[in-house]
This record gives structure tokens, C-alpha cells and sequence, in this order.
């Protein structure tokens, strides 16, 4: 009860007051640390962070930042709150442009008793893995001077060559593949006088991701 002394009729003025206590927000994280583990050179990885509230009143989160090359945030834009025993979560990511270990850390500042939360990120960055693909065939048993290896993404062609000129060998390593696709490859042979004859059996290879 407010009791107000004034010079007005029936003074003191009295007013009723009433609320609920709370308990404060209490903010927390999950993880308290992130791992990020080997990332290969040019490609992404991720790890996601849970924002809990276990109190009784919201929390305002301020800013959020991280520290690190290569290390960013995505899905969390601030300022926002979150509410009595609410959570939300944000992802961590890691694009190493060089090869190297790399530590950083995660900032939030927030409106709880806490104040301030930091999420140290630990980090690798690996070449990315070269890869190759090893054609071979069978000589033919005609008299040949070489054989013309060519090279496709869709079944059936069109093919590119990808000999400059016909090589003696059986097999034909190309090493101008990219992760992830899928290539159809064909031969030909070529006769003493230049001729050359049709394409081969087709033969398909998948390229692994990364």
C-alpha cells in the first residue's frame, strides 16, 4: 500500500500496489567450447550453439561476434530476446583459406547477471585432397600408332579430347577432375597413316566429395 499525504480531502491518499517477483534471466550456452575439428582448404564446416534462458524473465541478447580467420556466424541476428525458459541456436562456421590451426572465440553480451559469455573455437585447416582418375583399356590387335582418350559429364557424349596427341600407353591418368563430379570417358585408336577409328565401350568414374 502507497499512502500519499496531501492537502486534499480525505488525505492521506492511499493506493493499492501489487506484483509477482521473478526470478532474473539466467543465460547460458551449449557447448561452452567448440571443436571444429580438419577443414579442407576452400570448403565449410559447422558446428551449432544452443542459447538457453532458465530464468523467470528475458534476456536480451546485445551483439554477438567471433574472433578467427575463417571462423563466422550465421543465423543469429541481434538484438533479440529470449523469453522465460525459451532457447534458440546459431551456427558456428569454419572456411579456411590456408592450411593451419586456427583458434577464435565467440562473443555474446546480454542483459542477464552474466552479462558477457565467451565460447573459445578451435579450428583446422587441411589441404584439400587432390584426386585423379586412372583410365586403362585393352590394346587393340590391330596395328596402331596410339590411342586418343576423350572425356565427358553426360553419358553418350559430347566428349572432349584430352590428349594433345595419340599416346602408346593403355592407360591415361587425368588429373584435371573436380570433387563431387561424374565423368564418361571414351577411346579411340589411331593407325600408322593417322586414321582414326570409332569411340569405345563408354566407362563412367565418380569423383568423391571433397
Amino acid at each position: 500500500m502507497l499512502s500519499i499525504a496531501d492537502s486534499a480531502t480525505g488525505s492521506p491518499q492511499q493506493v493499492s500496489l501489487y506484483g509477482t517477483g521473478a526470478t532474473a534471466g539466467s543465460f547460458g550456452v551449449s557447448p561452452t567450447s567448440l571443436a571444429l575439428g580438419s577443414v579442407g582448404v576452400g570448403q565449410t564446416g559447422s558446428k551449432t550453439v544452443t542459447l538457453t534462458n532458465s530464468g523467470g524473465s528475458g534476456v536480451i541478447v546485445n551483439s554477438v561476434s567471433i574472433s578467427g580467420a575463417g571462423l563466422g556466424i550465421s543465423g543469429l541476428s541481434t538484438p533479440f530476446t529470449l523469453g522465460a525458459s525459451q532457447s534458440s541456436t546459431f551456427t558456428v562456421t569454419f572456411t579456411p583459406a590456408i592450411s593451419g590451426a586456427v583458434t577464435g572465440t565467440v562473443y555474446l553480451t546480454d542483459n542477464s547477471p552474466t552479462t558477457s559469455v565467451s565460447i573459445p573455437v578451435t579450428a583446422t585447416g587441411v589441404a584439400a585432397p587432390s584426386h585423379d582418375v586412372m583410365v586403362q583399356w585393352t590394346a587393340s590387335t590391330s596395328n596402331v600408332s596410339g590411342y586418343n582418350t576423350y572425356r565427358g559429364t553426360v553419358t553418350g557424349g559430347p566428349y572432349a579430347k584430352l590428349t594433345s596427341t595419340p599416346t602408346a600407353a593403355t592407360t591415361y591418368d587425368d588429373q584435371s577432375v573436380q570433387a563431387g563430379q561424374k565423368y564418361y570417358y571414351v577411346v579411340t585408336s589411331v593407325a600408322a597413316d593417322s586414321t582414326e577409328s570409332g569411340y569405345s565401350n563408354e566407362a563412367s568414374a565418380t569423383v568423391p566429395t571433397p
